[in-house]
């Protein structure tokens, strides 16, 4: 079951489109609202008071959040794959700031 990302991607887009959760008059707030539900069924199913959840329920909770942000990035005329390499680099150039300054806190 492996794909191509942006195949993957654009088929998630397309099926939501046809779908009619993304339409002519969807919004940004229809949009952040989503992300919001999406968010609140992951806090729901991990149990945030317990360590005992479903992985299964939960890794599935967490790629509707990651749906509907790619959704909302490519119906913004957004490129998701382009966005994650962006912060991935942003993530990596944080890491060697921390390096670097666990470095000189221990001379």
């Amino acid at each position: 079951m492996k794909y191509e990302t942006q195949q993957l991607l654009n088929r998630c887009y397309e099926a939501t489109r046809q779908r009619g959760c993304i339409n002519n008059t969807t919004t940004i707030k229809d949009f952040n609202d989503k992300l919001l539900e999406e968010v609140r069924e992951v806090e729901v199913e991990s149990n945030a008071n317990s360590l005992r959840y479903d992985k299964n329920i939960l890794f599935n909770e967490l790629a509707d959040v990651a749906a509907v942000a790619f959704n909302y990035i490519i119906w913004l005329g957004g490129d998701p794959m382009e966005e994650y390499e962006k912060i991935t680099i942003k993530n990596e150039q944080r890491a060697i700031q921390v390096q670097n300054a666990k470095k000189g806190g221990n001379t």
